[in-house]
């Protein structure tokens, strides 16, 4: 489809964004490609297009993946690197003459806002260590928090092709829906009860329980894996907000006792305040992924 887009800035129009069905979710994944603030350019850092662990994890958790292309500079496909798997796509946002921002950050910025305006809330950024920052016209102030687990989560080697990564997911939808779900699970619980307050909580039983069960799934895979640390980042509700004296920087791991079984360490699973967001959310709705995967199996 084609949707005018609502960030200005000599944008005229994005094509071929995708629509989500019922109940899906979708990940946008851009490019390594992007202009340094001050002058200089960082187009490909070591060779790559897109980063090999925001691809696998976009494709292990959501529904629909869109790369944000644009019309200014041509740089990578993400289908063309992914292949032809069903529900990942490559944007284009059409650019008028003049343009003067930064066409990557500009691009990502008219696509993530076009797409919340026809599925609101559905859409996240999915990122690796090294990729290019959120575009400073999506964000505002400390009004978020971000959920951080490391080195937890089994995920496929950045050998295994992304068909094989596609098919396992089709395989078991069930164990990474409960996975992404409990993982958001943990910022719900936070909103609503306050940090101190998870220690009694069914959310650490909930993602142990998922944890558990996409380790054992994927274990039964026949392709390397490696322990991957993720981060998520969710917009403050006016609740957590009260719970937080209006979002003030805070930062803090949980307790033993708290992630007691998780087979995590109390330091690997952390709350801590980010920046967010310029609108804010009814439910503390995720909209920033970043896969870090470092430890092979």
């Amino acid at each position: 489809m084609t949707i005018e887009s609502p960030c200005p800035d000599a944008i005229e129009s994005i094509d071929a964004l995708p629509s989500l069905l019922e109940g899906e979710r979708g990940a946008i994944v851009p490019s390594m490609a992007h202009i340094v603030d001050r002058g200089g350019g960082r187009l490909a850092p070591d060779g790559l297009y897109f980063d090999p662990d925001a691809v696998r994890g976009a494709l292990l958790f959501f529904d629909r993946i869109v790369h944000p292309g644009n019309s200014f500079i041509g740089f990578g496909s993400l289908a063309h690197i992914t292949g032809e798997i069903e529900g990942v796509s490559d944007a284009r946002v059409n650019f008028a003459t003049g343009l003067r921002a930064n066409p990557f950050s500009a691009a990502l910025r008219a696509t993530f806002e076009a797409l919340e305006q026809s599925d609101p809330e559905r859409w996240t950024m999915v990122r690796g260590r090294e990729a290019p920052p959120i575009p400073q016209g999506l964000l505002g102030g400390i009004n978020a928090f971000k959920v951080r687990l490391l080195d937890a989560i089994p995920v496929p080697d950045r050998s295994v092709p992304f068909e094989d990564i596609y098919n396992y997911r089709q395989r078991r939808a069930d164990e990474l829906l409960a996975l992404r779900s409990y993982l958001e699970g943990i910022a719900l619980e936070v909103a609503q009860q306050g940090f101190g307050g998870l220690a009694e909580s069914r959310a650490f039983e909930n993602l142990k329980r998922a944890i558990d069960s996409h380790t054992q799934a994927i274990s039964e895979a026949n392709f390397l894996k490696r322990l991957t640390g993720v981060e998520v980042k969710f917009n403050w509700t006016s609740l957590a907000q009260s719970l937080f004296a209006g979002g003030a920087a805070f930062s803090g791991n949980f307790t033993a006792a708290a992630i007691a079984g998780l087979g995590i360490a109390a330091s690997s699973l952390s709350v801590e305040s980010s920046v967010g967001l310029s609108h804010s959310s009814e439910v503390p709705s995720p909209f920033d992924y970043v896969f870090k995967a470092r430890t092979d199996l």
